[in-house]
């Protein structure tokens, strides 16, 4: 292996590990500096956009979680007509340390959920 191709194969290990560790600040709810727990709660109807994307439509809230925030930002970037972004490996590496970091969660493929006041309200009426 050639001094540039390690050089630049740890430039993209770096940027891949500083992408996980951004994303886990910004998003682990159990971590006391997260970013999430300092953000005010935003919604526009039923759609919460703050600290997470949720849509509620009747009994259920459709979570859009943010590694798929992330993959979905990024697959649009990179269909985008910016041929400046497409070379740029440490950007690539950054973003998919996001979309990585957020599938390290047990949950991650769980976008449907049952609110937690519809289920205070079940066991309310289940006594």
């Amino acid at each position: 292996m050639s001094e540039k191709t390690l050089e630049q194969t740890v430039k993209l290990g770096v940027a891949g590990t500083v992408g996980f560790l951004v994303s886990y600040f910004i998003s682990h709810p159990s971590h006391p500096k997260s970013l999430r727990n300092k953000l005010p709660e935003k919604r526009i109807k039923n759609v919460q956009i703050l600290p997470n994307i949720k849509i509620t439509h009747k009994e259920k809230e459709y979570w859009l979680h943010h590694w798929a925030s992330y993959a979905s930002l990024y697959a649009w970037l990179l269909l985008s007509r910016k041929e400046s972004l497409k070379k740029r490996k440490m950007f690539h590496a950054f973003m998919l340390g996001t979309i990585m970091q957020g599938l390290t969660y047990k949950d991650r493929f769980k976008f449907i959920h049952t609110p937690k006041q519809s289920t205070k309200k079940q066991l309310l009426t289940d006594k």
